[in-house]
């Protein structure tokens, strides 16, 4: 059990920081014209110098995704045990992707910005 967690939590890691890699060389296509090998070792370079702010925001997205999920959850518990209306079970189920949707934009947007603060203080070559 205990090789199963540290490789699943070895496998995580690593699939998390390739995501992080490719998310930042799409931005770093997007803002200039690098070829894709010059974007993802810039990418890679910008997880690698701030390790602590890229999975300080993935920490957060994940916290606030829980919590959406937990508020998703309590919608759906029901007192002495009533099946809940249809248009309830919609309404939270429209919530929760539209929630979904928000965060994943909201990440986007605080990459972009870490992106952005991270190009400004590199020295000018």
């Amino acid at each position: 059990f205990v090789w199963r967690v540290v490789l699943a939590t070895g496998f995580g890691v690593a699939l998390l920081a390739i995501s992080q890699v490719l998310d930042y060389a799409r931005l770093e296509i997007v803002a200039g014209s690098l070829g894709v090998r010059q974007a993802v070792a810039r990418g890679a370079a910008m997880v690698w110098q701030q390790p602590v702010a890229v999975a300080g925001l993935l920490l957060l997205n994940g916290i606030c995704f829980v919590v959406l999920i937990a508020g998703y959850a309590a919608s759906e518990f029901v007192p002495g045990g009533s099946v809940p209306s249809l248009s309830r079970l919609l309404l939270a189920g429209q919530a929760l992707i539209l929630g979904r949707l928000i965060l994943r934009i909201v990440l986007a947007a605080a990459q972009v910005e870490l992106h952005h603060r991270i190009v400004r203080s590199e020295p000018a070559t």
